[in-house]
This record gives C-alpha cells, structure tokens and sequence, in this order.
C-alpha cells in the first residue's frame, strides 16, 4: 500500500526513517498530499522556503526522481508524478541543471 503523508507531523516523521529525502523545507500543505509508492527509494523532494500546497498531489510511482519546488512559492496547486529516474521543478531559477545538482547531490 502507498505512503500517503498529509500533513506535517506524519510527513517529517516518514522522512526520518525512510530511504526517500526531505532537502530544505516542508512544504505547508493545505488539502494536499505526498504519495510514496510501495518500495520506492531515492526519492528527493527539495523545496526552498515559504511553500504552500493547496489542493495539491505530489505522487513518487518509482525510484531515484526527485520533485524541486523553489520558492517563496504560495497557495500553489499542483498535480505531479514523477516515475523512476526522472525529475519535476517550478519555480524561478530551479530548472538550471546546476541548481537541481546543487542541492541533490
């Protein structure tokens, strides 16, 4: 069965102790969702700061993606999957390759 984090406490909680990574932030999360697959791994999600999702679906179907959400970033509404070995940014100044190396590697 998915990971399905909601809201803050059960999401940094999972980013303890499971073998995907939280980079900067939490995003504050508004009627929004973070979806783990079953036995998905090496996932990243990397936010800067001042993010909120609302009504959002951020959904990791596989391993080694990462999701990069650059802020300040409010009240976005986003519907994102990602599969194995692929990546999603927004934001500005995220997409530069640099950027994305910068904080996952």
């Amino acid at each position: 069965m998915p990971t399905n984090l909601a809201d803050d406490d059960a999401a940094l909680s999972y980013f303890d102790t499971s073998n995907n990574t939280l980079i900067g932030e939490l995003p504050h999360l508004v009627n929004s969702r973070i979806m783990f697959a079953d036995n998905s791994q090496n996932n990243v999600l990397v936010c800067e700061p001042d993010v909120s999702l609302v009504d959002s679906f951020l959904r990791f179907n596989g391993s080694n993606s990462v999701i990069y959400i650059g802020g300040p970033n409010k009240n976005l509404r986003l519907d994102v999957t990602v599969w194995g070995a692929s990546s999603f940014a927004i934001g500005g100044g995220c997409l530069h390759k640099r950027s994305l190396a910068r904080h996952c590697l």
